[in-house]
C-alpha cells in the first residue's frame, strides 16, 4: 500500500507555464497603441502577466506597493521621539542605582565598623559617598551634560557603572557604528593611547576619502595594515565598501534626527556628543563633514514621518531607521528594474525578507520567463535603446494579420488560407531547409536522406527539426508595394494611428512569409518623409509635436524606393485624415493651413512623376472632409488609381481585400 505525505503548498515549487505567444500578444496590445518597445516591456514588467494555467504571476508593481504598505506600517506604529525620553529614563536609572548601592555599601560598612577597627575606612566611604551626593545632586538638567559629568564620576555602586558604560556604548555606537567595535578595553574608560591611536585612525581617514575625491593615489592598504583593527570585516583593498558602509551607517543617524522634533534632535545630538571625549568628537565632527563634501550623502539622507504610538529606544530607533532605509533602496532597486528592463540585478533575497515567499517566487518567475524570451531573440537591446528583431516583427505582424483576416473570413473576396496550390508561383525543383513559418511543403525525400546520413539506418527513424526540406518555389509575378503612412498629429489624436500601424505590420508579415519575391516598403510623414525599416515597426509613432501633412515628399520617397524594382507592378497604399499642409521647398518643409496652391500644385505634380512611372496610388482616407475629398478626387484623375473612404476600425479589413484583388489581378 502507498503512503503519502501531505505538507503545505510551497510557492517557490511552482513553475509558470508561459507561452512566448503570450508575451508577444501582450507587448501587441501596447506596441500597436503607439507605445515604444521599452515602454510595453515596462509596462507588462509593472503589471505581471497571467500564464496559460490561469495563475497570475504578480507585476513589479505589486511588489512596490507592497513594499510602501509596509513601511507605512511601521510609520503608523512606532514614535521615535521617544528616544530622548529613553535618555532621561535611563539616566535617572543609573543614577537612581548609584544613589540606592551607595545606601547598601554605607550600611554594610557601618555592620563591619561595629565588629573591628575600621572607623578609617568608614570615615572615607562616608566622605565619598557624601561627595558623589553632592555631586548627583548638582547634575545638570540636559541629557548631554548630566552624561559630560558622569563621564567624569567615580560610580561607587558597580551595577550603576555598568549601565552607564552600556549607554555610552549605546550612543557610541549609534554615532560611530562599527568604527569602534574594535577599540581595546570599555569604551567608557578610554586611555589616552587608546583615545590618540582612534583620533590617528580619524585622521588618516579623512586623508583618505580627501585623496579619493581629488583623484590622488591611494594608499588604502597602508591605511588596512596600519589600523585594520577597526574593520576587521572590510575586505582588503575595497575601499568603496569602506565608504558604502560609512555612508550607510552616517545615513541612518542623520535620517533618525530628521524624524524627531527639533527639540528633541537638540538634546539627542548632545548626548552623542557628551559619549566620546572631546578629540574624537572633533575627528567624528570632520568625517561627517568629508563624507556630505565628497560623497553625496544628501541623497541618502530621508526623513520619515513617524506617526504611531509605540515608543522606541535608540537602539531600535536605529535598527529601525536602518530597516526602512534598506526598504527605499530594494524600491530604488525594483524601479531601476523596471527602468533599465533588466531583472537580473533584482534583489531576490530582499525581497523574500521583507515581503515573503510568494512575492519572491513571483519576482523570480518573472525574471526567467524575460530572460529567456530576451534569449530567444524577438529582441534585442542597443545601449539604452531596445528594438524587435525580425523575428518579433513576424510575430507582431503574424497576430494583427490574423485579426484583419478574422474579419474577412465569410467574405468571399477576402483572404482564405489553403493546402491548395494557387496559380502565382512553380516549383524549380530544389529543395531548401525548412524555416519557421513559412509554407509546410516538405521535400519528403531530401527529409529522409538527412535523417538517414545524420543517424544511420535504424527504426523507428528518428527525424528531428534540423533535418527537414521544403521545396523551393519560384513566383511567377512580382508586387512592389509602400504603404504611405500619414503620422501628422491628427492620426494620433484621433485614434487613427494604431489601425494603421496593424495594417503596416499586417502587410510587411504577408508578403515575407506568403509572397517572398514581392518588395514592400513602409515610408511614414508628417512635416518630412521618411522610409521606416521593417525592424522599426514596433516603435512606430506619430509625431505629437509637428504639424503638417506633407504628402509631397511621402509621395517623392515612395517613388525613388519603387524606381529601383524592376517590376511591372508597382503601387502606393497611402493612409490619410487630411489634406495637404506642407512641401518641401529649397530642401526644407514649407508649412501653411488652410493649404496654399503651391502645396496643392507641387503634391499633384509629384502625382503625375508616380503616374508617369507607371505608379498606382490607392487612397484611403479616414476623414470625410470636403477639401480632403476633393483633393483626393484630382489625385485619382491623374493617376487612375482608387480612393476610399473608411473609417480606423474597417480600415485593415478594406486594404487588406484590395491588396488580395490587385495580386488575384496580376496573376490573372
Amino acid at each position: 500500500m502507498a503512503n503519502y505525505l501531505y505538507s503545505q503548498w510551497n510557492m517557490s515549487r511552482r513553475t509558470p507555464n508561459i507561452k512566448h505567444d503570450t508575451l508577444i500578444h501582450r507587448l501587441s496590445d501596447d506596441v500597436l497603441t503607439s507605445k515604444s518597445l521599452k515602454g510595453s516591456l515596462q509596462s507588462l514588467l509593472q503589471s505581471g502577466i497571467e500564464d496559460e494555467d490561469g495563475r497570475t504571476i504578480s507585476g513589479l508593481q505589486d511588489l512596490i506597493e507592497a513594499l510602501q504598505r509596509f513601511r507605512q506600517d511601521q510609520l503608523e506604529t512606532y514614535n521615535p521621539n521617544f528616544v530622548k525620553e529613553d535618555l532621561v529614563y535611563r539616566l535617572q536609572d543609573i543614577v537612581k542605582s548609584e544613589r540606592l548601592g551607595m545606601e547598601t555599601r554605607l550600611v554594610d560598612a557601618r555592620e563591619d565598623a561595629k565588629k573591628g577597627d575600621f572607623q578609617d575606612a568608614m570615615d572615607l566611604l562616608e566622605h565619598l559617598v557624601k561627595d558623589n551626593v553632592s555631586r548627583l545632586d548638582d547634575l545638570p538638567e540636559g541629557v548631554g551634560d548630566k552624561i559630560r559629568n558622569l563621564r567624569q564620576y567615580d560610580f561607587i555602586d558597580h551595577m550603576a557603572r555598568q549601565k552607564f558604560l552600556e549607554l555610552l556604548r549605546s550612543l557610541q555606537d549609534s554615532a560611530a557604528g562599527h568604527l569602534i567595535e574594535s577599540i581595546s578595553g570599555e569604551i567608557g574608560s578610554l586611555t589616552e593611547n587608546e583615545i590618540s591611536d582612534f583620533g590617528n585612525m580619524l585622521a588618516s581617514l579623512n586623508s583618505l576619502l580627501n585623496d579619493k575625491a581629488s583623484g590622488k593615489d591611494l594608499k588604502f592598504q597602508e591605511f588596512i595594515d596600519i589600523h585594520g583593527q577597526y574593520f576587521k570585516d572590510v575586505k582588503a583593498g575595497d575601499l568603496e565598501e569602506l565608504i558604502s558602509r560609512l555612508a550607510g551607517h552616517m545615513a541612518v543617524m542623520h535620517s533618525l534626527m530628521s524624524s524627531v522634533d527639533v527639540e528633541k534632535r537638540k538634546d539627542i545630538e548632545d548626548a552623542l556628543r557628551a559619549s566620546f571625549p572631546p578629540p574624537i568628537i572633533k575627528d567624528l565632527e570632520l568625517l561627517t563633514s568629508t563624507m556630505y563634501e565628497h560623497f553625496n550623502m544628501d541623497k541618502l539622507v530621508r526623513e520619515y514621518n513617524f506617526l504611531g504610538d509605540n515608543d522606541v529606544t535608540l537602539d531600535h530607533a536605529m535598527t529601525l531607521l536602518s530597516e526602512l532605509q534598506k526598504i527605499d533602496e530594494l524600491e530604488a532597486n525594483i524601479n531601476q528594474a523596471i527602468k533599465d528592463v533588466n531583472l537580473h540585478d533584482l534583489d531576490l533575497d530582499s525581497i523574500g525578507n521583507y515581503l515573503g515567499q510568494e512575492y519572491r517566487s513571483s519576482a523570480e518567475f518573472l525574471q526567467d520567463t524575460m530572460s529567456e524570451f530576451e534569449d530567444e531573440g524577438y529582441y534585442k537591446r542597443s545601449g539604452k535603446r531596445f528594438e524587435f528583431t525580425q523575428s518579433g516583427i513576424r510575430k507582431l505582424g503574424q497576430r494583427a494579420l490574423r485579426e484583419i483576416l478574422a474579419e474577412l473570413k465569410r467574405d468571399r473576396n477576402g483572404y482564405i488560407k489553403s493546402n491548395f496550390s494557387g496559380e502565382g508561383w512553380e516549383y524549380n525543383g530544389r529543395s531548401k531547409p525548412y524555416e519557421y513559418e513559412e509554407a509546410l511543403d516538405i521535400d519528403l525525400h531530401r527529409t529522409l536522406f538527412n535523417t538517414l546520413t545524420r543517424s544511420g539506418i535504424k527504426i523507428p527513424l528518428e527525424v528531428k527539426a534540423e533535418d527537414f526540406e521544403s521545396k523551393e518555389r519560384e513566383d511567377l509575378t512580382q508586387t512592389a508595394t509602400v504603404l504611405l503612412l500619414d503620422q501628422s498629429r491628427s492620426m494620433g489624436m484621433f485614434g487613427s494611428f494604431e489601425a494603421a500601424k496593424k495594417v503596416a505590420l499586417a502587410l510587411n508579415y504577408l508578403i515575407i512569409s506568403q509572397y517572398p519575391r514581392d518588395r514592400f516598403y513602409v515610408v511614414g510623414f508628417s512635416d518630412y518623409a521618411s522610409q521606416v525599416k521593417s525592424s522599426d515597426l514596433g516603435d512606430l509613432r506619430w509625431n505629437a509635436w509637428v504639424s503638417g501633412t506633407n504628402m509631397q515628399h511621402g509621395l517623392s520617397v515612395s517613388r525613388t524606393l519603387l524606381s529601383r524594382q524592376k517590376v511591372s507592378n508597382k503601387q502606393i497604399i497611402m493612409i490619410t485624415d487630411g489634406e495637404p499642409t506642407a512641401h518641401i521647398e529649397d530642401g526644407k518643409a514649407v508649412f501653411s493651413y488652410p493649404p496654399d496652391w503651391v502645396t496643392i500644385d507641387e503634391t499633384l505634380r509629384e502625382v503625375k512623376r508616380c503616374t508617369k512611372e507607371g505608379i498606382t496610388i490607392n487612397t484611403f482616407m479616414l476623414e470625410a472632409n470636403y477639401y480632403l475629398s476633393d483633393f483626393i478626387n484630382r489625385i485619382t484623375k491623374v493617376n487612375k488609381g482608387r480612393a476610399f473612404f473608411t473609417d480606423a476600425h474597417e480600415m485593415g479589413r478594406y486594404i487588406m481585400k484590395d491588396y488580395f484583388r490587385n495580386i488575384q489581378r496580376v496573376i490573372s
